[in-house]
C-alpha cells in the first residue's frame, strides 16, 4: 500500500512538470524574431525566422542592409550596422531599414539588442557569415558581429532569442562556426566598445530623438522629446543633424532640410540621414522639418532654434522655417517635440512656451545685453589671371612669290645637308627657282604653346564681432 501511494506521488510529479516545462517551452517558442537582408545583385531577400541563414553563402555576394522584427512577449529591437565609407550608422529599430539600398556599399558588422519591457527576460544571439573568415561565432545582446578595419563584407546572417541564459541552437541548419570570435577588429581587440554618441536613448515609448553636430566638439549625445541640443551662451555654430523617430505608433517618418552657410538650403534628408556638414567649418543657419505618411495627419512636429544675435526664436511647426536666411547668423540651439492632433483640427494640443522669465513679477524690468567679442576669421579668393596659352616663336623666312614659310634652323640644316651656302634667305629656292630669292623676307614662326594656369591671390583677415549671450535684468537677475 506504502509503495502503490509513493508511485501515484511520483507520477503526479511528473505530471506537473512535464505540464510546468510544455508551458515554458510554448512561451519561448511565442517569441518570433523575423529578418530579412538586401543582397548585392539580388535586391531585398524573402524573410527568414528563428535561426535561418537570410543572405548568401559561398556567391561573395555582400549584404547592402536588413530589417529585423521581434513579435511575442512584450519586446523590441534595436540594431545598428557598420557601413563601407560611413562607419557605424545610428541604432534603428524594430523593421527600419539599417545600412543602405542603391549605393553598393557593403556591410562589415552588426550590433542587436532587445527593448521593451521584457527585454530582460530574453537574450537575442546573432551570427554573421564575413568575407575569408566564414561563419563567426555568436554573440548577443548588443555585442559587435563581424568585422573592422579589413574592409571585408558580411554575407549572411542567422538570428535566434531565447529566453535569459537559455541555450541555444548553436549548429542551427546544421552550421558549425569555423572562428571562435563573433568580431575581429584588425586595429584593437577582439571586441570594441559602442560609441555612446551613436546609440539611440533606449525608449519603450514613442519619441523623437535627435543629436547636432557642434562646433569644437563635434557630435553630441542624442536628445530626446524637448530637450536642447547644442549649446546656449557658448557661440558655438550647429553643422549638422539627425533626427528619427523611434517606435512610431503610425507608418510615415521624419524629414527634414538645413540652410548651410555658403550652399544655402540642402536636400531633404530622412529617418536619421545627416543634413548639413561635418568638418568644413560651416554654419546652419536655418531649418525646416515635417512628418510623412500616417504620422502627420496624426502629429505635429514643433521645433525652435537658438539664433546668434537673437537667442531662442519662436515655435515653427510642419515645415516652417526656424533660424534665419541671409543674414549669416548661425544656428547654436535646438530643441524638437512632438504634439498630437487634436480631432478634425492641425491645432496642437499644447503649446510650447518659451523659457520663462524666473524674475521678479513687480519689477519694472532694465534690460540690458550680455555680450562677448570674439573673432572671425575670413578669407576671400581673386582671379588676377585666367589660364592662358603662351606662343612659341623661332626666327624664319616667308617666300611672297610662292607664300612658303620656313623656319631659319630647318633651312640651315638643310643646306648643310645639300652643301648650299650658308645664308638666310629663301631655303626653298632650290625647289622654286622662280623666286630667285628675291621674295623672302624674315619673320617669326609660332612652333608651339606654353600652357599656363590661372593665377590667384588670396586675401584673409580677422575681424571683431559682438555676439549676444542673452538679455538679462539688471534689478532683479531675470534673463530672457
Amino acid at each position: 500500500m506504502k509503495r502503490k501511494l509513493i508511485s501515484i506521488i511520483m507520477t503526479i510529479f511528473m505530471i506537473l512538470g512535464a505540464v510546468s516545462y510544455s508551458g515554458k517551452k510554448a512561451e519561448a517558442a511565442s517569441v518570433i524574431v523575423t529578418y530579412r537582408t538586401h543582397v548585392q545583385t539580388y535586391g531585398w531577400q524573402d524573410w527568414k525566422a528563428n535561426g535561418a541563414v537570410s543572405g548568401t553563402v559561398g556567391m561573395a555576394k555582400r549584404l547592402e542592409g536588413i530589417e529585423i522584427r521581434v513579435t511575442g512577449a512584450n519586446l523590441g529591437v534595436q540594431y545598428q550596422t557598420h557601413v563601407q565609407t560611413y562607419g557605424w550608422q545610428g541604432w534603428v529599430s524594430n523593421g527600419t531599414m539599417s545600412g543602405t539600398s542603391g549605393q553598393s556599399k557593403r556591410l562589415e558588422a552588426i550590433r542587436i539588442r532587445l527593448t521593451g519591457a521584457d527585454a530582460d527576460k530574453y537574450d537575442i544571439y546573432y551570427r554573421v557569415h564575413a568575407q575569408h573568415f566564414g561563419w563567426m561565432a555568436w554573440v548577443k545582446n548588443g555585442a559587435s558581429a563581424g568585422t573592422a578595419g579589413y574592409a571585408f563584407r558580411l554575407e549572411g546572417i542567422q538570428i535566434q532569442v531565447v529566453e535569459k541564459d537559455a541555450a541555444i541552437d548553436a549548429k542551427a541548419e546544421g552550421i558549425t562556426s569555423k572562428n571562435t570570435s563573433g568580431y575581429l577588429d584588425k586595429n584593437a581587440s577582439s571586441e570594441s566598445t559602442i560609441d555612446p554618441s551613436t546609440e539611440i536613448p533606449v525608449s519603450d515609448s514613442f519619441c523623437v530623438t535627435y543629436r547636432t553636430h557642434v562646433q569644437t566638439y563635434g557630435w553630441q549625445e542624442w536628445k530626446l522629446n524637448g530637450e536642447m541640443s547644442g549649446t546656449s551662451g557658448q557661440a558655438k555654430r550647429l553643422e549638422g543633424i539627425n533626427i528619427r523617430l523611434v517606435n512610431a505608433p503610425y507608418s510615415g517618418g521624419i524629414m527634414y532640410r538645413t540652410h548651410v552657410q555658403t550652399y544655402g538650403w540642402q536636400d531633404w534628408k530622412y529617418n536619421g540621414d545627416m543634413s548639413g556638414t561635418s568638418g568644413k567649418a560651416k554654419r546652419l543657419e536655418g531649418i525646416e522639418i515635417k512628418l510623412t505618411g500616417e504620422m502627420a495627419n496624426h502629429y505635429d512636429v514643433v521645433y525652435r532654434t537658438h539664433v546668434q544675435t537673437y537667442g531662442w526664436q519662436e515655435w515653427k511647426k510642419n515645415g516652417e522655417m526656424s533660424g534665419t536666411s541671409g543674414q549669416a547668423k548661425r544656428l547654436e540651439g535646438i530643441e524638437i517635440k512632438l504634439v498630437a492632433k487634436q480631432s478634425g483640427t492641425e491645432t496642437p494640443t499644447e503649446t510650447p512656451d518659451p523659457i520663462p522669465d524666473t524674475g521678479n513679477d513687480d519689477c519694472v524690468h532694465n534690460w540690458v545685453e550680455k555680450t562677448h567679442v570674439e573673432k572671425f576669421h575670413h578669407t576671400q579668393t581673386f582671379m588676377i589671371r585666367d589660364e592662358w596659352n603662351e606662343p612659341i616663336k623661332e626666327p624664319g623666312h616667308y617666300c611672297q612669290v610662292c607664300n612658303y614659310t620656313v623656319i631659319d634652323t630647318e633651312a640651315m640644316e638643310r643646306w648643310s645637308e645639300t652643301n648650299a651656302v650658308r645664308a638666310f634667305g629663301c631655303s626653298h629656292r632650290t625647289d622654286c627657282p622662280n623666286c630667285n630669292n628675291s621674295g623672302c623676307t624674315p619673320t617669326e614662326v609660332t612652333t608651339g604653346y606654353i600652357h599656363h594656369d590661372a593665377e590667384y591671390y588670396t586675401d584673409e583677415w580677422d575681424t571683431d564681432e559682438t555676439v549676444v549671450d542673452y538679455t538679462y535684468c539688471t534689478k532683479c537677475g531675470a534673463r530672457k
